[in-house]
């Protein structure tokens, strides 16, 4: 396929990104044919089907992220760079993303030998947003579930927040110009009684969003607000966060929510409901809720942020206007070796 029809299909597919506080962002020919040549999309004849070629330096950007805001140190004690390019690479410039995935060494420790496959996946989920490709749950989920369990803090567990999930962070890439964050996100019954009924779960995103379905079944309603100097019972609030640490695998991140006093009245879209093989995406800016169908018992999405498709100044939550602020929340730590079983199960026989 040449550059000329994969850039058609891109623009086809692609939604126009959001406009934000600094204007809009949009996606010309310059921006598209960086971004292939950045993360080798153009597919090679002679690969297999669904297989791209990674350039050495893109692995190298996605490595220097994991090791410094997601892997656990611990595990990076025995882990060369130089090493792991070498062994890799060789003398090549790129390498089929299907090599990395199922990558076996008799020279590397398993410590490296897993942040290799950790590489692949955190790459193919990109590059399948990338060219608006789907997510099929029994292609990523083992090599998600041997990574998240092998990189595993003692006890496994995640944290869970104001929305009603457990959220996992797999990478995180942040820079001045582009932004890219990838977080396993579940959803059980198991835990409904460590959540707290909340005014304030319908929410906006700094960046643009793409949710893809593993298991179960996720409804999203979409909101208009519209702000007014009438009398109204909802604010806008500010998302003000506060972290311990750089290193977003320790789950020390918290938040407090500011009230702007700026009164919104809402009208909401019929909601929508995705299941497994299912994709939604909101624009950044946009206001939205997600919840989970618990006749389901137990479900499980990627939830990915990118910045090049769209950005705003602010998050932001809808909540009572009568409050100052809302109740500081706490992210608790939950035990999750049990539920990433029934996920699996879930996903594999369901």
């Amino acid at each position: 396929m040449t550059g000329v029809s994969y850039y058609t299909k891109f623009i086809q597919h692609k939604k126009e990104p959001k406009v934000g506080v600094s204007g809009k962002i949009r996606c010309d020919k310059n921006t598209f044919y960086t971004t292939i040549n950045k993360l080798g999309v153009i597919k090679k004849k002679s690969q297999k089907k669904n297989s791209f070629m990674i350039s050495k330096n893109y692995f190298e950007e996605i490595y220097d992220n994991l090791i410094s805001l997601t892997i656990p140190k611990e595990y990076l004690i025995e882990v060369n760079k130089n090493e792991i390019l070498t062994t890799v690479f060789g003398d090549k410039n790129e390498i089929n993303d299907i090599y990395l995935l199922n990558y076996k060494s008799n020279i590397l420790n398993e410590s490296s030998c897993q942040l290799i496959k950790r590489i692949g996946l955190i790459y193919q989920i990109d590059i399948s947003n990338e060219n608006n490709r789907a997510i099929i749950p029994k292609d990523i989920w083992d090599n998600l579930y041997k990574s998240i369990t092998f990189f595993a803090t003692s006890p496994l567990t995640a944290s869970i927040g104001s929305q009603g999930f457990l959220s996992l962070p797999l990478y995180r890439n942040q820079n001045n110009s582009e932004v890219k964050i990838i977080r396993f996100h579940i959803w059980s019954t198991s835990f409904k009684n460590h959540i707290k009924e909340s005014a304030f779960s319908i929410h906006s995103h700094l960046f643009h969003a793409k949710s893809h379905i593993l298991c179960g079944s996720i409804y999203n309603t979409r909101y208009q607000v519209l702000e007014s100097q009438k009398e109204s019972n909802n604010s806008i609030y500010e998302i003000i966060w506060n972290s311990t640490s750089n290193n977003i695998s320790d789950n020390s991140l918290k938040s407090e929510l500011k009230n702007t006093k700026r009164k919104v009245f809402l009208t909401n879209d019929d909601r929508e409901i995705y299941s497994k093989n299912d994709s939604y995406e909101v624009d950044a800016g946009d206001f939205h809720v997600s919840e989970f169908d618990e006749s389901k018992s137990i479900g499980a999405t990627l939830f990915t942020f990118n910045s090049r498709n769209g950005r705003v100044n602010n998050s932001q939550v809808i909540g009572p206007y009568d409050l100052e602020k809302a109740p500081e929340i706490n992210y608790s730590e939950i035990e999750i070796t049990g539920i990433l079983k029934k996920i699996d199960k879930e996903i594999n026989y369901g």
